[in-house]
């Protein structure tokens, strides 16, 4: 019984790290698309933004936010995976 209390816990703990590194990547990402977005604002008040330099740079960042943020998850989700391991391995040990 001590056991199953033990990887509930466990799988309580590991789902709420996965949750808390998501919304991490989430909220860094989420800024980072923020500022994107006030450049832009920022080129179309200075006249600037029909630039053909300018609108490339702006859509290769956006793209490259978006490659960033599905690259934080991934490696979340492995982080919280191997950590997760370590512990059934252990929790298997100490049975």
């Amino acid at each position: 019984m001590k056991a199953l209390k033990s990887v509930i816990k466990k799988k309580v703990y590991f789902t709420f790290l996965m949750c808390c590194l998501i919304v991490f990547d989430t909220i860094i990402v989420g800024c980072l698309f923020l500022g994107v977005w006030a450049l832009e604002r920022l080129a179309k008040l200075l006249g600037i933004h029909s630039w053909g330099f300018f609108v490339t740079i702006s859509h290769i960042s956006e793209i490259g936010l978006i490659v960033l943020y599905v690259i934080f998850v991934i490696m979340s989700i492995i982080i919280s995976v191997v950590f997760l391991k370590e512990e059934i391995t252990k929790m298997i040990e100490e049975v």
